[in-house]
């Protein structure tokens, strides 16, 4: 076999597995807790963001970011 090539399942096989019966187990019988252990305090929303701001060009850009964001 070689590295990275899909194996397809054969007709047969895909027969074989409609046929198969799914048996349904419930979660009491495997012996686990479904009960919720979080319980939700509060619910807050976010806060407002403020509006942005559209630049003309890309001087008008550079200037904001070095002013006002002082990012550069």
């Amino acid at each position: 076999m070689r590295l990275n090539t899909p194996r397809f399942a054969n007709v047969k096989s895909i027969l074989k597995a409609k046929k198969k019966r799914v048996d349904a187990i419930k979660l009491e019988d495997l012996g686990i807790d479904v009960e919720p252990r979080i319980v939700i305090e509060e619910v807050n929303a976010p806060q407002e963001r403020e509006g942005g701001v559209l630049v003309e060009n890309v001087d008008e850009l550079i200037s904001k970011l070095q002013g006002e964001a002082k990012v550069i």
